[in-house]
């Protein structure tokens, strides 16, 4: 084994370690998503506008997400106001007062940057507590799941796409975006994602009729291919390898959690409709 492969086998171990043993508990988890939602924000401006750019800016967006997310979490677990959320409305607004205030117009150039972060990313994780609490209790088992389901769904993209999908002639998922992502990948994860739903609603992690926990295993790895693919664009736009280092051969926060953000939304959003959570 090279020592690169040892590397990134031995933090991604950690890395999952930290993970499920966060997810354990309350306020592990509320906490761990918040770092996470901190961080991914950080690394997106990072990438989109450059290091140490906005800084005011920077803080006012993660303010924005930590505080909707906060109301969030206490809406779901002792049942407070949504009409708390308005005071998002602080933060928000004061981003493009405070570009007002340093005198250059250019730097209004930042702003779409800074209001995508948080809404391609802060507001994703602040929904998160819906699913963390249900009835206003603690269950730590149904993200958990979702995140399994990522993970497996990478695994069997990587394997299958590493074995099928370099080969001369196959076909490409995205060639403009991500060279290397073919349909075999694609359709790799696919079925990791329906074989691992099924062995999550036999372990009891999946708490759903069978069909929706193999559905919940189509939509996830789906999601998890078109969040990866996002990210893509954007570093593919701004000329970046990796959003950071985080983690030694995995890459930063939003390397590891692009997928999260689309799949577990919409994961979320099944089981809403049809009134499962």
């Amino acid at each position: 084994m090279s020592s690169d492969l040892k590397k990134r086998t031995v933090f991604g171990a950690l890395f999952l370690v930290v993970m499920i043993g966060a997810l354990m508990f309350e306020y592990g988890a509320l906490c761990l998503l918040i770092v996470i939602m901190a961080g991914t924000v950080n690394e997106f401006l990072d990438i989109t506008l450059g290091k140490g750019t906005v800084r005011l800016q920077r803080i006012l967006a993660i303010i924005a997400g930590i505080l909707l997310f906060a109301v969030m979490a206490f809406h779901c677990r002792d049942g407070i106001s949504l009409r708390w959320a308005s005071l998002v409305l602080i933060p928000v607004l004061a981003i493009p007062m405070s570009f007002i205030f340093s005198g250059r117009i250019e730097q209004m150039d930042h702003l779409m940057p800074v209001y995508s972060a948080l809404v391609y990313i802060a507001l994703p994780i602040a929904l998160c507590p819906f699913i963390l609490f249900i009835d206003g209790q603690y269950s730590w088992r149904l993200l958990l799941s979702f995140f399994i389901l990522i993970w497996m769904s990478d695994t069997g993209a990587y394997c299958i796409g590493s074995m099928f999908g370099q080969k001369s002639g196959a076909r490409k998922l995205a060639p403009t975006i991500s060279p290397k992502k073919s349909w075999w990948g694609f359709w790799g994860s696919i079925a990791f994602g329906v074989m691992t739903a099924v062995v999550l609603y036999f372990c009891s992690m999946l708490d759903f009729h069978l069909i929706h926990c193999a559905v919940l295993g189509i939509i996830v790895p789906a999601a998890c291919v078109c969040g990866d693919l996002v990210e893509s664009m954007w570093k593919r736009r701004y000329g970046v390898k990796d959003s950071g280092n985080l983690i030694p051969g995995h890459g930063g926060f939003l390397d590891r959690f692009d997928s999260s953000l689309t799949a577990i939304p919409l994961a979320s959003l099944y089981l809403l409709i049809f009134n499962l959570i």
